[in-house]
């Protein structure tokens, strides 16, 4: 994840981690971008996914070609270029893309992942008054990709203006790095404010179908919006898992002092494994459409 004196350290006493890193990154650049672009082209040919659903997972799936093309391929190029060819310079040189573009996905990873879930309550439990449609829908993603991309617009300016970028957002976090503070904070906000809606509007669901079942239930039309409503649950629930081992890892590494050596390699392995989300998604994708 990050170049610093405790990561380099636990790198050294245990290769393995960097392999494993560098494995799981390369896995997910391989399978997560022709998946992702896949879909892009499934929703661009065929007309009958044009619901609020298909153009969440539209930009999902943009979302994580974004992340194949820009941040993975900067994580690499760091471990590389670092602990194998110890070549810090170079390594910094990635930083300056690592750090923005992993902000950048993060963020629109969160805030896609809460309208989508707020899409799915909506359907459920006010089908005539939904606030999201299709007359408004890509004004909607619009505004995401340009609310990130001015949040994200702080941390190149800031970069551009420090010769020395180390990617060790951990330690700048302890040393109050403003600008890394910010990445931290909004980071966890954005997340957690999305678990948050996750849940709460998983229950809702729940709630409402148990006590009032909807009419129609056989219908080609309820059938449909039953099968979006739980794959976006399903994506969701991916989100969550893939995630919940680097909520708590991260944490863990910043105050664990007596075992900082072993939670940094840890939270190494569970950023990589965090990124399968963009390998899983249009794996259930298709599998729904078939």
């Amino acid at each position: 994840m990050n170049r610093s004196t405790s990561e380099n350290r636990v790198l050294e006493n245990a290769p393995g981690i960097f392999i494993a890193d560098i494995t799981l990154s390369t896995i997910v650049i391989l399978l997560g971008f022709p998946g992702n672009a896949g879909v892009c082209f499934l929703l661009r040919k065929r007309s009958d996914l044009r619901k609020v659903p298909h153009y969440l997972f539209a930009s999902l799936a943009v979302n994580g070609m974004f992340s194949c093309l820009l941040n993975l391929p900067s994580r690499l190029v760091m471990v590389v270029m670092v602990h194998l060819l110890d070549s810090p310079v170079s390594a910094e040189a990635a930083c300056y893309i690592l750090i923005p573009s992993g902000f950048a996905c993060g963020i629109l990873n969160a805030v896609t992942l809460s309208l989508m879930a707020i899409d799915r309550q909506d359907c459920v439990l006010r089908p005539f008054n939904r606030r999201m449609s299709k007359r408004n829908i890509t004004k909607v993603i619009a505004i995401s990709w340009i609310g990130t991309s001015v949040l994200t617009s702080a941390i190149i300016v800031y970069s551009l203006f420090h010769e020395s970028q180390e990617c060790d957002i951990i330690s700048r976090i302890e040393g109050r790095d403003p600008i890394y503070v910010y990445f931290g904070i909004l980071m966890v906000s954005f997340n957690v404010v999305s678990v948050l809606i996750i849940v709460i509007t998983a229950l809702r669901i729940v709630k409402r179908l148990r006590s009032c079942p909807l009419p129609e239930a056989r219908s080609q039309h309820r059938r449909q919006e039953n099968k979006l409503t739980w794959l976006t649950y399903k994506i969701c629930g991916v989100f969550l898992v893939c995630w919940l081992p680097l909520f708590v890892c991260f944490p863990l590494a910043q105050f664990g002092r007596n075992f900082r050596d072993l939670l940094v390699g840890v939270l190494i392995i569970t950023l990589a494994m965090s990124n399968f989300t963009y390998v899983l998604n249009p794996f259930l994708y298709y599998r729904m459409l078939n």
